[in-house]
C-alpha cells in the first residue's frame, strides 16, 4: 500500500516527467537535452556556457569538461525556475505539463516563496562558479553533485546524498528530474493519506522515498526498480521475453 501511495503521488506530481523516469528506468540518460529550448537549439559547450552566464551572471571555469558545463547549465535552468515544495506542498494545483515546468510561469513558480528559493539557488550557483577556478576536473564534478543534492533538499554528507555520483546526477538533470526529486524529499506529508482519507504510515513513506532517491543518485535505479521485492512481485507473471520488452519499453513524449 505504501509503495502504491508513493507511486500514485509521484505520478500525480510529475506525470509530465515520465520521459525522464523512463530513461532512468532503462538505464539511459535522456537523448534530448533538457531545459528551455535545449532540444531545439542543438547547441554545444559554448551555448551551454552562454546560458549559464545569462542565468547565473558568472561563466563556468576555464577548462571545465563539456559534460560538467552541460550539467551546470541544466542545474541552473532547473534550480533558478523552481517550486518550493517545502512551503507549498504537493497537489493538483501545480503544473501538469512538462512544457509548463520549462516556462516557469505558472503560479507555483511565481509564488513569493518559490521566487525567493530560486533566487537563493541562483546566488549559491554564482558563488560556486566563482569558487571553482583552478579546481581539478573531479572536484568540479563533485561540486555539481553537491549542488544538485542541496537543491533537492538533502544534505550531501549523510543519507542518500552521501552516495550521489556525477554520472547519475547528470542523467537525472538530462531527464529534468530536479523538481520531481525535490518533491519526493520535501512533499512527503502529502503522501500520508490516500485520496479517500486512509492513513499511510509516515515512516514507511519516508523509507520508500529514500530508496527511490538513493538509487537515482547512485546510478542503479534501473536495476533496483525491477529487482526490489515489490518490483519483482509486480512482474512475476511475465515471461523472460515479455520482461525484456517491458524493461526496454519506449518512453512517452514530452506531454
Amino acid at each position: 500500500m505504501v509503495v502504491a501511495m508513493v507511486a500514485a503521488t509521484v505520478g500525480r506530481l510529475s506525470c509530465c516527467f515520465a520521459f525522464g523516469w523512463s530513461m532512468l528506468a532503462a538505464g539511459q540518460a535522456s537523448s534530448c537535452p533538457a531545459g528551455s529550448g535545449s532540444c531545439a537549439d542543438g547547441g554545444g559547450a559554448d551555448d551551454d556556457a552562454a546560458v549559464i552566464a545569462q542565468l547565473i551572471g558568472t561563466s563556468p571555469p576555464e577548462g571545465a569538461k563539456p559534460g560538467v558545463v552541460r550539467a551546470l547549465r541544466l542545474l541552473a535552468e532547473q534550480s533558478t525556475k523552481g517550486i518550493d515544495y517545502k512551503t507549498l506542498g504537493l497537489g493538483w494545483e501545480h503544473p501538469t505539463a512538462r512544457t509548463e515546468y520549462r516556462r516557469g510561469e505558472h503560479r507555483s513558480f511565481t509564488h513569493a516563496k518559490s521566487k525567493a528559493r530560486s533566487e537563493t539557488s541562483r546566488e549559491a550557483l554564482n558563488a560556486l562558479l566563482k569558487s571553482c577556478e583552478g579546481v581539478p576536473a573531479d572536484g568540479l564534478e563533485r561540486a555539481v553533485v553537491d549542488a544538485f543534492v542541496r537543491e533537492i533538499g538533502l544534505p550531501h554528507a549523510a543519507g542518500p546524498g552521501a552516495e550521489a555520483k556525477f554520472e547519475p546526477v547528470f542523467a537525472a538533470l538530462e531527464g529534468e528530474l530536479l523538481l520531481p526529486l525535490r518533491a519526493l524529499v520535501e512533499g512527503q506529508q502529502a503522501m500520508h493519506n490516500t485520496f479517500n482519507g486512509w492513513a499511510v504510515p509516515p515512516d514507511k513513506v519516508a523509507v520508500v522515498c529514500e530508496q527511490i532517491v538513493t538509487h537515482v543518485l547512485k546510478g542503479d535505479y534501473s536495476e533496483w526498480r525491477y529487482s526490489n521485492p515489490v518490483g519483482t512481485r509486480q512482474l512475476e507473471g511475465l515471461s523472460q521475453e515479455q520482461l525484456q520488452k517491458w524493461r526496454g519499453a519506449a518512453p512517452p513524449g514530452d506531454g
